[in-house]
Order: structure tokens, then sequence, then C-alpha cells
């Protein structure tokens, strides 16, 4: 039966079997809906293509084939290999408001995201083996190696080292006859970045006989190179038995104090100031209450200065009867020096042998002193200008064969409450002993390590001197005779560790005649000096078949950083100083480099450079060379690496 075109019934049709049979009838219209079309789960309804009345049924199709159309019917098929063209291929989203949008297929990137209220898009794939990072400091090009910095940033590699360097012996002076200069000592100016050293001087420059004058000269520094300038009588009257020198790294004054040994014997005290090569003297001043004009034995002489109050401690004693030691707080102005009362030492420790420093971290100075056997340790509070005692320990030395203490040191360490002493003993081999103290305020002084530590096979060692080495860590030079102390030896810069004290030669300036290192002092540019620049003072005098004369020389301990340690990767292009640059890291392959050999392994030298051997630190293993321009980059930094 064909289709019916359905009509309204007026009211009051009568519904016959005719009109019955065409709508809802086995073969009306009803039998011509999908429902009656559909017999089969999955079937799909189309219209017939030359009946626009007639509905066809689509059974469902096979497994993995696909609905497709030959353009006038629909049909179920396999697609074939020819079909899968990208311009056949279509994705759809929603846009948000009900309706369906089509992206767009880009010729190459990552499906991405871009949250929910935005529309997906394709993005080109992230490189592996690369970062985006904020230059500080300009990069200047492709294959710059880079190294992290502390707030996220990246600097081209940088090498700030600066190697260690000694000037060359320089005299002072030179006189005719063969009479030497003894008891050269040195200190450091800070300010000025001077050597000032000061000697006993007993002939003038015409070979006169001069009587133990006390002399002093200041030396301008240019690379490895120092000049001295003219010589400046500080006593230029009476002969001088004993002194010493101190820095105030506050006002830049350059301390002497020195008694005399003849006439008086009174206690001198003397500032100066420097200024290039050239040393400008203040008043002079003399003290006549801390000793007896017939006590010519005063020769315990030091200067400490107390960090905490800005102030200079001086000190002076005697080892013979009366045994006494006087410590007062001095300060100068306007050329006038003032001594405040003393505080007088009455105690059978204190004999030639007397060392001082200043400990921030226990707010104390402590004072070391001895003989036969005996290490004596005070310390002294500062409150105004008043010093005051408070607490000893005392403990023998090393060994049990003769323990004189004839010289001392005390120096700081990189704990604030912890001090080295040594002092050279008499054995068979006249060797140095040291050990470490540790200073608590309102308790006894406490010994680190007992017995003492022993620097054995030094050989018949003379009078030497002690410091720390730069600002950190604990590293000493150790400057001393190690043969026979009337003929040569040795200025020797030596690391005492202080966990397990061993000894380590890391640099040496050996000195033969006719240098003599006899009465030698040397001071470093760092700590209770005030200098952070880390400069050895090496004073010594000379003693040829003809000529005398006070000598020095200056050593610069290895210093600075490099960035080597935290190397990151390598620049892929230029990048302006604040700019955000991509570089490649591990994993990548870098094309900006240049000069390498295929197949090479390469290592990150101190100053960012490239080479096929390890630096004396191995910083990293960058990687393998690919070609003359490319290199895979298969390695990290070593951030455990020392800069030095």
């Amino acid at each position: 039966m064909a289709w019916t075109t359905p009509t309204d019934q007026p009211t009051g049709t009568v519904v016959t079997s005719t009109l019955w049979n065409s709508l809802l009838g086995l073969t009306g219209n009803q039998s011509m809906s999908a429902n009656a079309v559909m017999t089969t789960a999955g079937d799909l309804v189309y219209r017939h293509a030359s009946d626009a009345n007639t509905l066809t049924r689509l059974g469902i199709g096979s497994a993995n084939t696909v609905l497709k159309s030959d353009g006038s019917v629909p049909s179920w098929s396999a697609v074939a290999a020819s079909e899968l063209t990208a311009a056949n291929w279509k994705l759809f989203y929603s846009n948000g408001s009900g309706a369906v949008q089509e992206l767009a297929l880009a010729a190459s990137g990552v499906l991405t995201a871009n949250g929910t209220s935005a529309a997906p898009t394709f993005e080109a794939a992230a490189a592996g083996g690369a970062i985006t990072a904020t230059a500080t400091g300009t990069i200047s090009g492709a294959g710059i190696v880079v190294s992290l910095n502390a707030d996220g940033t990246v600097s081209a590699t940088a090498d700030g080292r600066v190697a260690a360097a000694a000037t060359s012996v320089t005299n002072i002076s030179s006189y005719s006859s063969n009479y030497t200069m003894g008891y050269v000592i040195g200190i450091y100016d800070d300010a000025a970045d001077a050597v000032v050293i000061a000697w006993m001087d007993n002939h003038d420059s015409s070979g006169t006989w001069n009587d133990y004058k006390f002399k002093t000269a200041a030396a301008s520094i240019s690379g490895s190179t120092l000049t001295f300038g003219t010589v400046v009588d500080i006593d230029s009257v009476g002969q001088a038995g004993s002194y010493s020198l101190g820095y105030d790294p506050d006002t830049n004054k350059i301390w002497y104090g020195w008694h005399r040994g003849t006439g008086n014997m009174n206690a001198y005290l003397e500032t100066g100031t420097v200024s290039g090569n050239t040393i400008t003297l203040g008043g002079g001043f003399a003290y006549t209450g801390w000793q007896s004009t017939s006590i010519s034995t005063q020769n315990s002489i030091k200067f400490a200065y107390d960090t905490d109050t800005s102030q200079m401690i001086f000190m002076f004693g005697s080892y013979s009867s009366p045994v006494k030691l006087w410590l007062a707080v001095v300060s100068e102005s306007g050329g006038n020096i003032t001594v405040n009362t003393a505080d007088e030492v009455t105690d059978t420790g204190y004999t030639s042998c007397v060392g001082a420093v200043y400990m921030a971290g226990p707010s104390r100075l402590v004072v070391m002193s001895g003989g036969s056997g005996e290490r004596n340790f005070a310390t002294y509070s500062i409150s105004g200008t008043t010093v005051a005692g408070d607490q000893q320990d005392t403990f023998s030395g090393h060994g049990t064969d003769q323990q004189y203490m004839e010289k001392n040191f005390l120096v700081p360490t990189s704990n604030a409450s912890k001090l080295m002493y040594g002092n050279y003993y008499v054995t068979t081999n006249a060797d140095i002993e040291y050990n470490f103290i540790t200073v608590t305020a309102g308790s006894a002084t406490t010994r680190a390590y007992s017995p003492s530590q022993q620097l054995t096979a030094q050989g018949n060692v003379g009078p030497f001197c002690c410091d720390r080495v730069g600002t950190t860590g604990d590293t000493y030079a150790i400057q001393s005779t190690y043969n026979n102390i009337w003929t040569g030896g040795t200025y020797g810069i030596q690391n005492i560790g202080t966990a397990t004290p061993t000894l380590a030669i890391i640099g040496s300036l050996v000195t033969a005649n006719p240098h003599n290192l006899n009465h030698v002092n040397v001071s470093m540019g760092n700590g209770w000096m005030g200098s952070s620049h880390g400069k050895i003072i090496g004073p010594l005098r000379g003693e040829p078949s003809s000529v005398a004369n006070a000598e020095c020389l200056l050593y610069t301990p290895a210093s600075g950083t490099t960035t080597a340690n935290n190397y990151v990767g390598i620049s892929e292009a230029a990048v302006s100083d604040g700019a955000s640059g991509t570089f490649t890291v591990i994993s990548g392959t870098n094309t900006g480099v240049s000069g390498l050999t295929t197949g090479e392994t390469y290592f990150l030298q101190a100053d960012g450079s490239l080479s096929t051997s390890k630096d004396d630190v191995n910083y990293a293993e960058v990687g393998k060379a690919l070609s003359a321009t490319s290199i895979l980059l298969s390695g990290v930094g070593d951030t455990s690496v020392t800069n030095q």
C-alpha cells in the first residue's frame, strides 16, 4: 500500500475501515515509521533513495567497520589506508555554549588543554634537555657554560680565583758593617694596604755603632713588589730592650711599644699613620709607673685589640724578680697617648714567654705565658677602661724532656671560642708544640687536646711565629728556622688541621744565606689584625759577609672563588641581562659550541671552558662531543668541591 498523506477530518467524520487501514493498518502509514522498519538491535534507518516517503533499514555493521557514505546512501565498511589523509581528520569540542566547534589540526604539536574556560590548542612539544631561565649579566652567545645563582638566575661561569703569590725578599736598608739588625717584626696596615716593620738597628748608615736604636719603615704594595719608604727613628735616644707592634682597625693607627734596656728602662708608646710608604709618628709617650729602674729584664711587650669595645690593650712585663705583668687599655687622640689604670699580675708563670689575643666569642682577652714546663692561660674581661682577671688554667707541656717554653703564639681559629697556641720547647730536635684551647667566659679554660700535639722532625727550630691564613677555614702560616738558626732556614706556609692535628705544607719560600731567619715575626692581614686581605708579612734579617740589613717579603695566599661548581648547562643563544633564554641541560644536545673533537669526553674547567682533561678539581663531566660544534650533555656540577 502506498503512503497516504494524512489529512484533518471534520467533526462528525465516520472512521471507516478504509480510513483506518490507510493510517494504522498493516500496510498503512504506521508501517512506514522507523519503529516499524527497524527489526534488529543496532539498526539504523534512512530515507529511500527514490521515495521521499519511504524509510530504509540499515542493519548494524560488522566489527571494526565504520559508517561511510557513497554520496547517496550510507553503508558500513572498513576504512581503506588510502582514505586516512590529514584532510579527512577533524577534531570537535564544545565551545561552552552548547555548540560544537571544529579544532583545526596543526602541522605539528601536542594537543594542550588550556583550562575549563578556554579552547584546547596545538602547542609545540617541549624540547628534551633544555630549561628556560633568566640571565644575570649578559650571556654573550651560544655555547657559553652557565652556572646557577642563589636567586635561581644563571650567569656565565666565571673564575675569580687568585693564585698564591710571594714578593721577592726586599731590603729595607743596607749598611757596610757585618752586624745584624735583630728582631725584625712586622704588621699589615689594612687601610693603607701597606707593610710596616720595625727592628733594632745597631749601626747607622755609615756603619757607626748605633746602640740598638728602635726604627721602622713602611712599604707600599704593587702586585708582587714592596717599595719601602724612608727609615724612621722611633727612639733615637735609648736602647730598645724589647718591642712590639699593634694595629687599630678603627683609627688605622700603628702602635709601637718598647722598653729601654739601659737608662731609665721606662715603657714607651708611640703611634704612627701610614700613607703610601711614609710613616708619620705622633708625639710619643713614656710611662714610668710599671717598672723599677733596676729591672733590665722587662721584655714582655705585647698588643691586643679589643674588637668589642674598640680599644687597644698594652702588656708589659718582666721575666725575673720581681716577675710581673701589667695590662692596660691605652688610647691616642691628637698625638696624645693615655694609659689607663693597669691591672698588675704577679705570678711565677709570667716569664719571658707571653702571648695575647682578644676573643670576640667569650669577650675575653686571653694571655698565655710559661716556662720550666708549665703553660699558663689567663683570661681578662674589659669593662670600660678597666682590665680584670677572672680565670686561669695551668698545665704541663708536651713530653718530659726539658719542657722550657721559649717562644709562643696565640692564634684565633674559625671557631670564635677556640684558640690555637704553640711554643718552641727544648728537646733533642728543638721541635714546636701546639694545642687548641676552648675559652668559655666565667668558667675554667679547657684544652681541646691533651697532651699537646707536636710538629716533629723540624730540626733545631729557632724563633718562630704563626698566624691564621685568610678569614675562613683553619689554615695557618708558620715562619721558622728549620735548620741552624744562625745560617739560614725556611719561611714555611703550613696547614694545621683542627680536628685531627696534622701538618701539610701548602707552599713554602726557602731563604738560604745571606738571609737569616733568626728573630722572625709573621703578621697576618686578617682576623684580629683587622683586615680581610689575608696577606702575610715575612720580616727577616740579612746576614751576609759584608752587609747587615733588615728585610721583608709578602705572601698572599690563594683567594677568590669560581662558580664552576654551580654549573647547570650551556646557552643556546645570546641572552641579555635580565632577559629569559633557553639553556641546554643534562640529556640535551647543544649545537652552539665549537672546536670540539668528535667522540671526546669534555670536562668543565674553573673558568667555564671545556677540556678533555679534568681540572685540578673535577667540577663536572659535561658530556660527549657529537661533532666539532655539538655536545651531548651527560653530567652536572659537583657542588661538594671547594673553590680554592
